[in-house]
């Protein structure tokens, strides 16, 4: 089950920048206790009342990335950014939280 950062948008405050690269160059790259983030705007075929059918809405998603299928996931077509997250920072925008050693891959 993926999971997302509420406001994604403050992971760019709380979290300290990646240079992209391939799962395990983004892990090696964390210090004890921090988790990965990635942040992207995703596009979706709108629909409902008063929203013409098909029509496109942007939305700015961060996600929580335990595991090299879950970043594989990210359409190649986006710009992502990665971010380093405390495990404290990123439990307060979590509904689930992180359990270290458990989570991650």
């Amino acid at each position: 089950m993926a999971r997302y950062f509420n406001p994604p948008a403050q992971i760019r405050r709380v979290g300290r920048p990646l240079l992209s690269g391939s799962y395990q160059e983004l892990m090696s790259r964390l210090q004890a206790n921090e988790v990965l983030f990635a942040v992207y705007e995703n596009t979706v075929l709108a629909h409902g009342a008063g929203v013409p059918l098909g029509s496109p809405f942007t939305f700015l998603v961060a996600l929580y990335v335990d595991s090299a299928a879950r970043l594989d996931e990210i359409d190649d077509t986006c710009v992502v950014d990665y971010y380093a997250v405390s495990i404290g920072d990123a439990n307060t925008g979590l509904e689930e939280a992180i359990q270290l050693g458990t989570d991650m891959s």
